[in-house]
């Protein structure tokens, strides 16, 4: 029997199996098409800006670099503040060169 998953906080409870959310999950992310002018493209990474599932997915990442990135930085960050995926921090500024390159190597596509 395939596993249920429960999902709290922003999420709405679902009894989807596991395997079927990742599925939906990949296909969000995979299959975003959209329009500039008269052309038509495809997104070719990661959720499509103005989709309502791209919110959710920002969120997860910036907590995983807020996990990961910022308590390998010390004491040279004093504060750190996020609005979804916009940030705002106070560091020291000979550590400038080291917080921007440790934050834009935490993803390929940052």
């Amino acid at each position: 029997m395939k596993e249920k998953l429960q999902l709290h906080t922003c999420w709405k409870k679902t009894t989807l199996a596991i395997e079927d959310t990742i599925m939906l999950t990949e296909l969000c992310i995979e299959v975003n098409y959209f329009q500039y002018k008269e052309s038509f493209y495809k997104q070719l990474n990661s959720a499509a800006m103005g989709s309502l599932i791209s919110p959710i997915f920002a969120e997860f990442c910036m907590q995983k670099l807020e996990e990961t990135v910022i308590p390998t930085l010390g004491n040279i960050v004093y504060s750190w503040w996020r609005y979804v995926d916009d940030t705002f921090g106070v560091v020291k500024i000979n550590a400038i060169d080291d917080v921007l390159e440790k934050s834009n190597n935490f993803h390929p596509s940052i």
